[in-house]
């Protein structure tokens, strides 16, 4: 089935008034294309509610609100998709569906179809849907350990994320809005487009763009979003609160902001720095070695058990850059001034002859 012609079968069968070689036909059209089929369960949908339909029923007027919510009442671009939809459906026009011929359960049918095909013209111009909710459904992805991934949205833009990230986002975005949800470390390449502002949303906070390139860090034991702008202009500000204070981060600049907190007045920062970790490429200056050790966890599919754990707190400066898994384990035990042991994924960091959480005084000892 692919002439127009053929809507006015699929008319007849979801009106029950199909022949056996045409029902035979439209099923094995459904069971040809998942696609297929999805139309086809949209256009029962709306046969379904057209019990209350009178015959009189106005499809042009149908039509016109089906246009005026997608924006498209405007007479010239309402003028070419009409013209589209009559050549795409040749025959089922309203001189056809409305003749004494035509018992008004295959009228039905017919208009039910003609509203399915009007919306579906509809998505394809604007990416509007009538039976969508405003809230699209949210694709999950959590990259592995030990690997990276670029993941391209509807829009072009698109984001690199970092080992154990887990990002949210619609596989088509809404109509006002581009919103994503990340928990981790992702650089952002965002498409321009004014009608549509693009919206990150890390931890507790809002990162909104037109269009821009910029890298956002939240990871939850940092207890805090790091932002930085290679290229345009980003705001952020926490999300509890549409009247809290947020700040506009300038290309070169970058903002941390803590859990409940406010945003940093932009500084300047080494953007080659903060994008090193696409490089496998780290610096960590003044932090606590737990930071260090969950970014080596990450990149090297690893699992750190620290001996005493509070060693964990330690503060150290350490630049990582591209090394073998056991450069770096021995790099770590240099600046911790513990021994290691490695046995498969599992690193345990600290004398071998004690069990994790003995006291830190039999560590001195």
């Amino acid at each position: 089935m692919s002439e127009p012609s053929d809507w006015t079968m699929l008319a007849r069968y979801l009106a029950g008034e199909c022949t056996a070689p045409e029902k035979t036909q439209v099923e094995a059209w459904m069971d040809s294309d998942p696609e297929n089929r999805l139309l086809f369960e949209q256009m029962q949908v709306v046969w379904e509610t057209q019990e209350q339909v009178q015959e009189d029923i106005d499809v042009r007027q149908l039509w016109l609100q089906v246009a005026v919510r997608a924006g498209l009442h405007e007479e010239s671009r309402l003028k070419r998709i009409a013209d589209r939809l009559r050549d795409l459906l040749g025959k089922v026009t309203d001189e056809w569906w409305l003749v004494p011929s035509a018992t008004p359960a295959l009228r039905y049918a017919t208009i039910g179809v003609l509203v399915v095909v009007m919306a579906l013209l509809v998505t394809r111009w604007t990416g509007w849907f009538p039976w969508d909710s405003g809230t699209p459904q949210l694709t999950s992805i959590e990259i592995p350990q030990g690997e990276r991934s670029q993941i391209a949205f509807s829009d072009g833009s698109t984001v690199v994320l970092d080992a154990g990230t887990i990002l949210r986002y619609p596989q088509k975005f809404a109509r006002d809005t581009r919103e994503v949800f990340l928990d981790g470390e992702g650089f952002f390449e965002v498409a321009a487009d004014s009608r549509k502002p693009f919206i990150v949303h890390a931890s507790d906070a809002l990162v909104q763009v037109l269009g821009t390139k910029f890298n956002v860090r939240a990871w939850e034991p940092d207890q805090r979003v790091q932002v930085a702008v290679s290229e345009g202009q980003v705001s952020l500000r926490p999300m509890s609160s549409s009247s809290a204070k947020g700040v506009i981060i300038n290309k070169g600049e970058g903002s941390i902001m803590p859990v409940n907190g406010q945003p940093t007045e932009p500084v300047e920062v080494d953007i080659d720095e903060k994008l090193g970790w696409m490089q496998n490429e780290a610096v960590f200056r003044d932090v606590t070695l737990r930071e260090v050790l969950f970014q080596i966890e990450r990149w090297y599919n690893l699992k750190f058990e620290l001996a005493v754990p509070s060693i964990a707190e330690e503060r150290v400066t350490l630049h990582l850059r591209s090394h073998s898994v056991d450069d770096v384990l021995e790099l770590i035990s240099v600046l911790a001034g513990l021994p290691h042991r490695r046995d498969g994924r599992i690193v345990r960091l600290g004398p071998q002859d004690l069990s994790p959480g003995e006291t830190e005084e039999q560590l001195i000892e």
